[in-house]
């Protein structure tokens, strides 16, 4: 028993096949009228603008042309073969069993995804091997008995045997079989052929590598026996050739001397940058920090490590070095980031902390020594030339700066002589070879007269009593 919708009044026709002659199905003229007269007046035209007053008042006259409709309607429904209704057809609509339309033709994913959907409706239609000119292809049905797994495969599982129907398709009719041919009727579909080799292929492999893992597993246990032969003292006697020894001695000679050179290198990477790295090195010390020897290196970190913070990724002391180097070298922030293993910001964070700290901790270094101390401590060379006149050396000079975006800044900062935006400093050096002053920073477009005139160097200088006492002259 199945059920046909109707498209005017959505009420259906229950045709009933009591039998499984497997005969086409056929709707008989009193089906017809019983349907009709169950027709309600009154209703809204479907589609096709036919009306149950048109149907109900036509009579007889469409009964017959109704009945051959439905049943050709009927019987291209499904397209699977009646003849058959052990494998579950139109006697078992209301059975397990499971009904697919023809696939669709997908055009809204893609390229592939088209040409994929158009190829499987393409084979879906072969493989029911009818001429189905002048048909709607939207009617038609193929049942879940025509799959292998007892279900359609997906779109995208194209090996998959069932992504086409192949058990139990309609043939054409063929001539006599030859008795010298071979018989074909049980052959399955190429499909169903490759899903068999698949799974077959899978099967050998298991076995494959349960027999390795066998192998393996006697591999071992023999190794252990050997190696208990060899502690009990029972080991085979095998005969080694002179020539052999001295190979393998030689091999092993060179994987040593190899491994020895690779831990050297890195323990020197690991090391890098740390005392070790520094320690009786005075030119490398030179160059990437500009102190003269290593110990005046040592000495200006014992003196800052108390005020030094403490990094989990950075020890104190490659903190110093890394902010020397920057200081030194000019270097980027992302080049000292591959260098010391870090990041940028960490780098950057780094050296603003270690700079507070030299400023604070390195300031009181920067005095102005008394007029006694001067004169007792003057160079030979100073007095030759100048008496003990000479108290200061003052000069200015300029740091290059990135240019500012603020216009003003850009203006102040721009250096006619260097032709570049800098900063400008006053420093003072004593005789001694000492820094005795230096100014805050002022744009580069500043004259050094003007810095010197309101730098406050003057009012350390005491210039009038400096004057009266030994008549200096600037």
């Amino acid at each position: 028993m199945f059920e046909i919708h109707s498209l005017t009044d959505m009420e259906y026709i229950r045709i009933k096949e009591d039998n499984n002659t497997g005969d086409p199905i056929v709707i008989s003229r009193e089906d017809i009228i019983t349907a009709i007269s169950s027709l309600k007046r009154r209703k809204v035209p479907g589609a096709d603008n036919i009306s149950n007053e048109h149907i109900l008042l036509s009579g007889n006259l469409i009964v017959g042309c109704l009945a051959n409709l439905f049943s050709a309607v009927i019987n291209s429904l499904f397209s699977c073969d009646v003849n058959k209704p052990e494998v579950g057809h139109i006697g078992d609509i209301d059975s397990h069993l499971q009904y697919y339309r023809l696939p669709k033709v997908i055009n809204n994913q893609g390229n592939e995804c088209k040409a994929l959907s158009e190829e499987r409706r393409r084979l879906w239609i072969a493989s029911l091997q009818q001429n189905f000119a002048g048909k709607n292809l939207e009617n038609i049905r193929i049942c879940s008995a025509h799959f292998i797994s007892g279900k359609r495969a997906n779109l995208y599982e194209k090996d998959n045997p069932d992504w086409v129907p192949s058990l139990d398709m309609k043939k054409p009719p063929t001539p006599p079989v030859d008795s010298k041919l071979p018989n074909t009727d049980n052959l399955q579909s190429p499909n169903f052929e490759r899903f068999k080799r698949r799974e077959t292929r899978t099967e050998k492999r298991k076995v494959k590598d349960a027999v390795d893992s066998l192998l393996l597993l006697q591999e071992s246990e023999n190794r252990e026996q050997l190696s208990s032969d060899e502690e009990s003292g029972n080991a085979l006697q095998t005969e080694i050739s002179e020539d052999l020894i001295e190979s393998m001695t030689s091999e092993l000679q060179k994987l040593r001397t190899e491994n020895i050179k690779l831990k050297a290198e890195m323990d020197l990477a690991a090391n890098k940058f740390d005392k070790q790295y520094f320690d009786g090195k005075n030119d490398r010390v030179l160059y990437f920090t500009g102190l003269q020897t290593f110990h005046i290196l040592l000495a200006l970190y014992t003196f800052l490590e108390p005020a030094l913070p403490v990094k989990k990724t950075v020890n104190k002391f490659k903190m110093l070095i890394l902010t020397l180097m920057r200081l030194r070298l000019n270097v980027s922030a992302s080049f000292l980031a591959y260098e010391f293993n870090v990041s940028s910001a960490t780098v950057s964070r780094i050296f603003s902390v270690v700079i507070d700290v030299m400023y604070v901790r390195m300031k009181p270094l920067v005095f102005w020594p008394s007029l006694h101390d001067l004169r007792k401590t003057m160079p030979m060379q100073f007095r030759k030339c100048f008496g003990t006149k000479c108290a200061v050396i003052i000069d200015c000079f300029e740091i290059f700066i990135d240019r500012p975006t603020n216009l003003k800044a850009r203006a102040e900062t721009w250096s006619s002589y260097k032709h570049h935006n800098t900063v400008k400093f006053l420093i003072g050096i004593t005789p001694q070879d000492t820094v005795s002053f230096i100014s805050n920073a002022w744009g580069g477009r500043v004259s050094d007269k003007h810095v010197a005139e309101n730098s406050g160097f003057l009012t350390t200088f005491s210039l009038e009593t400096w004057y009266l006492q030994t008549g200096v002259l600037i």
